[in-house]
């Protein structure tokens, strides 16, 4: 386990903000880094930075091992809700043709593949994704190329893509400000990047503090909307629309989420669901607890530039 500097700022100044038993992480614990994982607990010692109040998981596995745990993930579970998450990407692409309606579009950490899907009838599209159990999923169930393994991996040429989408992706990166910066460098002159976290200083998470859902072991970055719009900013991007973010998902699957809380009353949910007939329902729920943020590539004055 490494400790680690405030990815924002650079100061090592931090106080404790949620302190939780901590899991043996190791790669070998694939619930872990699945996207549909349910384990909400065991995340260690999340801290704050005392300068610009990003925070973050310290101490944490070092890059190499988080990279290897999400190349070999496999998660079968995930297709399951399919319907649902294709509500969810359409939903997505909606925010960004307003902004920009047609072009290459991008998708860093694509996961299997459903939004490239529901896309490509209107945009040229590729996507990058570490698990090469997903990446492999995209290529043969949807016929979308995507990239087994990281967008720096890919080696992009620069001004490539008019969109990039980074949806639940940069709260488990070891570096999000080099990840924005490789994004900005891949974008066109004016090209438009999709962020989607969940948000730290939503109503949820200071009221639930360390039982919020959004703390899991996986998670090593925790953002709010100020945090991340820094991030951008620094990065090289202007922030045009920020908003909360929903999902659409199962009655059973939402049901299911809230099992580590009250496995009983979470049981017994589950039964009068499939009794009903209504597990399969799906539904959209919009907790306010995640940030959707589109910003725009800008241009930098040239003693700005690294």
């Amino acid at each position: 386990m490494n400790g680690v500097s405030c990815n924002l700022c650079g100061s090592a100044r931090y106080e404790v903000r949620f302190q939780s038993e901590q899991h043996d992480v190791t790669v070998l614990d694939s619930c872990h880094y699945a996207a549909t994982t349910d384990v909400y607990d065991g995340y260690g010692r999340v801290v704050e930075c005392l300068r610009c109040r990003l925070l973050y998981t310290h101490p944490r596995l070092d890059a190499t091992e988080l990279l290897a745990a999400y190349r070999s993930v496999e998660d079968a579970s995930y297709v399951v809700e399919i319907e649902g998450r294709r509500g969810a990407a359409l939903r997505s692409l909606r925010a960004i043709e307003r902004f920009k309606p047609s072009g290459r579009l991008l998708e860093v950490g694509c996961a299997t593949g459903i939004l490239l899907d529901v896309a490509q009838n209107r945009w040229q599209v590729e996507g990058v994704e570490p698990s090469h159990w997903a990446a492999e999923y995209a290529r043969r169930e949807f016929n979308v190329p995507v990239f087994a393994g990281t967008l720096e991996e890919a080696r992009f040429p620069d001004s490539t893509f008019d969109v990039v989408v980074l949806a639940d992706v940069i709260e488990h990166v070891a570096d999000p400000k080099g990840l924005l910066r490789e994004i900005r460098r891949i974008l066109a002159p004016t090209g438009i990047a999709y962020v989607a976290t969940p948000d730290v200083d939503s109503f949820f998470a200071r009221v639930m503090k360390g039982a919020w859902w959004g703390l899991r072991p996986a998670h090593i970055f925790y953002f709010s909307r100020l945090t991340l719009q820094a991030a951008l900013a620094e990065a090289g991007f202007r922030t045009l629309a920020i908003s909360a973010y929903g999902k659409y998902f199962t009655l059973s699957y939402w049901v299911s989420r809230f099992k580590n809380y009250n496995p009983i009353l979470c049981r017994t949910a589950l039964q009068i669901l499939a009794f009903c007939r209504l597990k399969d329902f799906l539904v959209y729920v919009n907790t306010h607890d995640s940030i959707e943020m589109i910003a725009q590539r800008v241009e930098r004055r040239r003693n700005e530039r690294n």
